[in-house]
C-alpha cells in the first residue's frame, strides 16, 4: 500500500510513518503536485493532515480518480461539511490527524464507510467511531484545559511551568497543559476552539484572551 501525504507538519508525517510502519509506504506530496503524483506513484491512498481540509482538491481527486481513499483531519471537518461540498463518502475516512494524536493506540474516527472499516483494519488500527461533531472528543477536553491553564496565568495564579508540574503530577497526565500546546501548536488549538465555540456557542470554549493574544502575536 502507498499512500500520498500531504503534510504542513513533519511532526505527522513522522507520526503517520510510525503509525503504518512495515503495512504501507508513505510518500510525501504537497497540493500543487498531488494529482500528479496520484498518477505517477499509482497511489490508491491520500492522506491530509491540514484542520481545514482542501475540500476542492479532495472534489478534484474524486472526480478523476473515483477509486482513491482519502484519510483527512477531521477535527473541524465534519461529514456534514464535506457532504455539502459534494464530496462523497465512499472512500473517505474522517481522523484525528493533530500533532501528537495519531500515535496514539486508540484512534477517534468519522466512519463513513465499508471501505473505510477495511482501511484501519488492514491497518490493524485501533479506532472508536465518534458521533459527527466539531473538535472531536480528544481535542474538546484537552483544549479546554490548556485553554482553562491559559486563565490561570492571565490571572497571576501559577506559571506555565508550574501548571504543568502540578497537572501531572495531579492528573497523572503525560504531559502538562503548557508542553501539550507546544506539541500541538497553539495556532491548532486555538483555531479549533474557535471553530468548537462557534459550532456550540458554550462559554467553556470561549478562547482565553491570553491564549488568542500570542497566536496573534506570533503570525
Amino acid at each position: 500500500m502507498i499512500i500520498l501525504a500531504v503534510c504542513q507538519n513533519q511532526f505527522v508525517l513522522n507520526e503517520l510513518n510510525l503509525k503504518v510502519f512495515s503495512l504501507a509506504k508513505v510518500i510525501s506530496s504537497s497540493k500543487d503536485t498531488l494529482i500528479a503524483d496520484i498518477q505517477n506513484s499509482k497511489a490508491q491512498h491520500v492522506f491530509f493532515d491540514a484542520i481545514k481540509p482542501p475540500l476542492n482538491l479532495i472534489l478534484s481527486i474524486q472526480k478523476a480518480y473515483p477509486s482513491v481513499f482519502i484519510i483527512y483531519n477531521g477535527v473541524c471537518c465534519t461529514p456534514a461539511i464535506l457532504f455539502d461540498k459534494g464530496i462523497d463518502k465512499k472512500n473517505m475516512l474522517g481522523i484525528n490527524a493533530l500533532p501528537g494524536f495519531l500515535k496514539n493506540d486508540l484512534s477517534e474516527v468519522f466512519l463513513l464507510s465499508d471501505s473505510a472499516k477495511d482501511f484501519l483494519n488492514f491497518l490493524n488500527w485501533n479506532y472508536q467511531e465518534i458521533a459527527e461533531r466539531v473538535g472531536m472528543v480528544a481535542p474538546r477536553i484537552i483544549f479546554m484545559i490548556i485553554n482553562e491553564a491559559f486563565y490561570t496565568v492571565q490571572e497571576g495564579t501559577a506559571s506555565k511551568e508550574d501548571i504543568d508540574i502540578g497537572m501531572k503530577l495531579g492528573t497523572n497526565y503525560p504531559y502538562g497543559p503548557f508542553e501539550w500546546a507546544e506539541i500541538i501548536g497553539l495556532k491548532n488549538i486555538y483555531t479549533v476552539l474557535k471553530s468548537i465555540y462557534k459550532d456550540t456557542k458554550e462559554g467553556r470554549y470561549k478562547i482565553c484572551p491570553l491564549l488568542k493574544t500570542t497566536v496573534l502575536l506570533s503570525k
